[in-house]
């Protein structure tokens, strides 16, 4: 998985070629009553070196630019010689009409509020996202939740349409989705699991303080979705009807004005981000997962 591109590139093939090039090359082998076979072949590639280092790259590097290279892959000696034959540079264009126009926008200062909104909002998606993890870790604590595998496996669809759902909200490109989908599908059953407890614990937060979503609450997002995207609300409407996710939209909603309500209320104690530490956990985690699974 290349995340950069959002998508797999190939890193190696293997393929039966039947008997046919046994037979050019006249190869023949004895069976158990000694009689004289064709064997069928097989075509195997070699792996593609540059592209698993690019995967290994463009996935585990952290913000300060170091690596963090897998846990299956540490003490793993490997010998290896690049050659740099070109250096690429990022140039970005000047904020010619045209490129202007493509944003929807028709001048610098336009353009300006364009990226800053888009960034606020991915901040916001950010904070609460990191902001809802901490909620439900202290809500929950440490207890273990016996969550039926049948339950969690009818409920990854659903989560990750919601989350898709979530990214599109915060101004997300399709790019941008289609990687961090990914994501989510690769470790489905975990952030399955941890997100029923997180529904379970905001849903009995709703039931608590008496949280209801009515329609005007459902229409109103919608048009905020039809603003993000620039489309109408009702092709929006349509596609959200389409894809069944009306109901995920007003169980977002729920849960969201409950997440609200505890993050208005909550104290909350700063410190230190350490990217590299953040990574060995979620590791420890989806490993865990993996073995209760």
């Amino acid at each position: 998985w290349a995340p950069g591109q959002g998508s797999y590139l190939e890193v190696s093939s293997c393929s039966s070629f039947g008997d046919y090039q046994a037979r050019r090359m006249n190869l023949r082998f004895k069976d158990e009553n000694g009689k004289n076979r064709i064997p069928h072949t097989l075509n195997g590639s070699g792996t593609a070196l540059a592209r698993l280092f690019v995967a290994l790259v463009e996935t585990y590097q952290q913000a300060d630019g170091t690596i963090l290279i897998p846990e299956a892959l540490r003490g793993k000696v490997v010998n290896a010689t690049f050659t740099v034959t070109d250096l690429k540079t990022v140039r970005l264009p000047e904020l010619t009409d045209t490129v202007l126009e493509s944003f929807g926008v028709r001048t610098t200062d336009a353009f300006d509020e364009l990226v800053r909104t888009r960034l606020e909002r991915f901040l916001d998606y950010t904070q609460r996202n990191v902001a809802r993890a901490e909620v439900l870790r202290v809500l929950a604590g440490e207890q273990k939740w016996d969550l039926p595998q049948d339950l969690l496996q009818r409920q990854a669809r659903k989560t990750l349409s919601r989350r898709v759902m979530e990214m599109r909200n915060s101004g997300m490109s399709d790019e941008q989705i289609i990687g961090r989908q990914r994501e989510l599908e690769l470790d489905a059953l975990r952030s399955t699991a941890s997100a029923l407890k997180e529904h379970f614990v905001l849903q009995k937060i709703a039931e608590v303080e008496k949280i209801e979503i009515e329609d005007a609450d459902i229409e109103d997002e919608i048009d905020r979705i039809a603003d993000r995207s620039g489309e109408s609300p009702r092709k929006v409407r349509a596609r959200l009807e389409r894809e069944d996710l009306i109901e995920t939209v007003a169980t977002e909603l729920l849960e969201r004005k409950a997440l609200d309500l505890v993050l208005t209320t909550a104290t909350y104690d700063e410190y230190n981000f350490n990217p590299m530490q953040e990574q060995e956990d979620n590791e420890v985690s989806t490993a865990e997962a993996s073995a209760a699974s």
